[in-house]
């Protein structure tokens, strides 16, 4: 949290300071470069916040993820180890994605077979078509 709060003083220090140049400008007639840039200055400090506002929901974020996953481990470790039930569906999982897996490399080797011999019939289409 002492980042929020050190980011939340920082901008409105500068908040105060923009406030200040504009007050300055407004009364002392300022030139148009100087307008411009104290728009500018505006434009950038609105970009700092919203910057500022981001980064804090993604920290926030992170930490929610963060205590749910410290949850997770905690409960696991509070169950003790895996029930033998547990453990005979996630062998069963695995042997389900490993022919899974197998099936795919099947599937890819007929497709590679195919396009061979595709590729190998090439010539003779091109001579049919010639002729």
């Amino acid at each position: 949290m002492e980042v929020d709060g050190n980011g939340k003083s920082v901008l409105e220090k500068l908040l105060d300071i923009d406030d200040s140049m504009s007050r300055c400008a407004a009364s002392a007639s300022a030139t148009t470069s100087v307008t411009q840039k104290l728009a500018r200055d505006r434009d950038i400090l609105h970009e700092f916040t919203q910057e500022f506002r981001r980064i804090k929901a993604n920290i926030n974020s992170m930490r929610e993820l963060l205590s749910s996953v410290r949850d997770d481990v905690s409960e696991y470790k509070a169950s003790g180890s895996t029930s033998p039930r547990m453990h005979y569906n996630l062998l069963r999982e695995r042997a389900s994605i490993r022919g899974s897996i197998s099936y795919v490399d099947d599937v890819i080797n007929q497709a590679l077979t195919t396009r061979s011999v595709i590729g190998s019939q090439r010539p003779y289409l091109e001579m049919y078509r010639a002729k």
